[in-house]
């Protein structure tokens, strides 16, 4: 029998987006959206490694980049972007838990006037902090380094309205790697103010006439600040037909689930 940790854990899987940490920590769900009349938010944090384990919370302002990843913004560009933080707050800030134990991390936003921007936006960020016999080996002169420690973060959105998402899809090129993988890439293409999120399907009709998704991008987040992202979708060996035609869609998650947000023939 399971024990209620693992019931738990298993449950938060089923519900809800997650990001596994390597094998020390689950988050879920894997982005927060406050609507205007939203202020209580929660974030569940799951140990999933063999042992007791403390993770650190803190608030982390970046920016996208058209190809993935963030860029830490400067402190210049902190007074001119629409960051989230300072209306929000969140407890506890670090936790320790055993192996298989949750925490939950409560987020409550605290709006003032004037707050006119379609989106604000902060990253909320969860680190591995180190045990005592690594901090030792550290001293020591081994490899682990005390600021590139495991950490993750999602990102958390405050909107004062919904606004209908604006995206289109373009094909850049279909591709044969060395190692024989085939490559969808594409762009994606952002008309509205605030950020989108879906996830991107390629797919074929087979010979019956039925639809065979044959490559999936799960988490897509198209973020304020950026009008395009360029990606590349892999085509599964076993189901891509190079002499089918290919169709893709962006499908929208979370707050956009159930909507076809783009479409386009390969």
């Amino acid at each position: 029998m399971l024990n209620k940790a693992a019931q738990a854990a298993i449950i938060i899987l089923l519900l809800f987006p997650f990001a596994q940490v390597n094998a020390d920590l689950l988050i879920s769900p894997t982005r927060i959206a406050f609507g205007e009349r939203e202020r209580i938010k929660e974030v569940q944090l799951i140990n999933t490694s063999t042992q007791r384990r403390t993770y650190r919370v803190e608030f982390v302002e970046q920016k996208a980049s058209v190809d993935g990843g963030y860029i830490k913004l400067t402190d210049n560009e902190k007074s001119s972007f629409d960051i989230a933080s300072p209306f929000i707050r969140f407890s506890p800030r670090q936790v320790s838990l055993e192996s298989g134990q949750r925490q939950s991390i409560k987020l409550l936003v605290r709006r003032k006037s004037g707050m006119n921007a379609p989106e604000y936006r902060s990253h909320l960020k969860f680190t591995v902090l180190p045990k005592a016999d690594e901090i030792e080996s550290a001293q020591e002169g081994m490899s682990l380094k005390l600021d590139v420690f495991l950490s993750y973060t999602i990102p958390v959105f405050l909107r004062n309205s919904m606004e209908e998402p604006s995206v289109a899809l373009n094909i850049l090129e279909k591709r044969v790697l060395k190692n024989g993988r085939s490559m969808l890439d594409v762009s994606i293409t952002k008309r509205s103010k605030q950020s989108v999120a879906g996830r991107l399907v390629a797919y074929q009709l087979d010979d019956e006439g039925k639809q065979v998704e044959v490559g999936i991008l799960n988490g897509v987040n198209i973020f304020h600040e950026l009008n395009e992202r360029k990606l590349s979708i892999e085509l599964q060996e076993n189901k891509y037909m190079a002499n089918k035609a290919l169709k893709i869609k962006f499908l929208g998650i979370q707050e956009y689930v159930g909507k076809t947000l783009a479409e386009r023939d390969g």
